[in-house]
C-alpha cells in the first residue's frame, strides 16, 4: 500500500514534468513560439540616438538608477572608429578600431621595423576610477588575440609598473 502511493506520487511528479513544459516537434516549431521582447523594454529604459542614419549613442539605466552611456565616433567615411564606454560621467572603457600608440608599440616589439600589413588592429582600454588606463587588449580585426598589457599605479595615481603579455606568459616589463 505504502509502496503503491510512493510509485503513484512519483509518476504524477514524472507526468507533471515532461508534459508541463511545452514539447516541440522540431527547432523550427519551438522558435516559431518565441515572443519578441522588444514590446517589454520601456523608451525610458534604453534610448538609442542616430545621427545620419549611424548609431551615435546609448544611453541605459540600471536598477539603481545608474546611467551607462555608449558612445560611436566615426571617421569622414563614416567607418567606426571608437567606442567610448561610461558609467554616469566616469569612463569604463574605449575600443579602438584604428592605430592606436599602446597597440603601435606593443606590434613593433613582436615584430619588428620590417613587419607591414594592411590588418587593423582593435584596442580595448579599461580605465580606473581615476580615469588612468589599467589594462590594454590588443587583437586583430579578425579578433585573434595578440597580446595585453596591465599597468599599476601607486596610491597617487602615479604609474609604478607595466607589463606586456602574449597569452600568460610576460614578454616586458617596466618599474618605474
Amino acid at each position: 500500500m505504502l509502496i503503491e502511493k510512493y510509485i503513484t506520487t512519483i509518476l504524477i511528479i514524472i507526468s507533471s514534468i515532461l508534459y508541463g513544459q511545452l514539447q516541440y516537434s522540431d527547432i523550427n516549431a519551438m522558435l516559431n513560439d518565441i515572443t519578441p521582447f522588444e514590446n517589454e523594454i520601456e523608451l525610458d529604459y534604453l534610448n538609442v540616438v542616430r545621427t545620419n542614419n549611424k548609431i551615435s549613442s546609448i544611453h541605459w539605466f540600471d536598477e539603481d538608477s545608474t546611467r551607462f552611456t555608449k558612445l560611436f565616433h566615426y571617421d569622414n567615411q563614416d567607418n567606426l572608429i571608437l567606442i567610448s564606454e561610461f558609467r554616469d560621467q566616469r569612463i569604463l572603457k574605449e575600443i579602438y578600431f584604428t592605430s592606436y600608440n599602446a597597440a603601435d608599440r606593443f606590434i613593433y616589439f613582436l615584430f619588428g621595423d620590417k613587419f607591414h600589413t594592411n590588418e587593423n588592429y582593435i584596442t580595448e582600454i579599461i580605465y580606473n576610477e581615476s580615469k588612468s588606463p589599467v589594462f590594454y587588449k590588443i587583437k586583430s580585426s579578425r579578433d585573434d588575440y595578440i597580446g595585453h598589457i596591465t599597468l599599476n599605479y601607486d596610491g597617487n595615481n602615479f604609474l609604478i609598473r607595466e607589463v606586456w603579455f602574449q597569452g600568460k606568459r610576460k614578454i616586458r616589463e617596466f618599474l618605474k
